[in-house]
């Protein structure tokens, strides 16, 4: 599975989630989508019920899922976060 995006809208998105979600055990939630940072900030988790995207320092990044359909919805609602908030 091969899985494209723009690491500037995934960067915006996760900290709108920071900004307007709402604080969960290990970060933040909105729209469905949580976001997780590590304690030293240099990897990102954004996460949903069936995908999970690890993004980590110079902009390497891993999908951890079952289908590119579930990749793409998680992506899908990251980028209406960035839209919308």
């Amino acid at each position: 599975m091969e899985h494209k995006f723009d690491v500037q809208v995934v960067l915006s998105a996760f900290q709108k989630i920071r900004d307007n979600g709402e604080q969960t055990e290990d970060g933040f939630k909105l729209e469905g989508v949580e976001a997780i940072s590590s304690i030293d900030g240099y990897s990102l988790v954004l996460k949903d019920e069936r995908t999970t995207l690890y993004l980590n320092f110079h902009n390497t990044y891993h999908f951890d899922t079952d289908t590119q359909e579930h990749a793409d919805a998680l992506m899908r609602q990251i980028e209406e976060i960035d839209q919308h908030f």
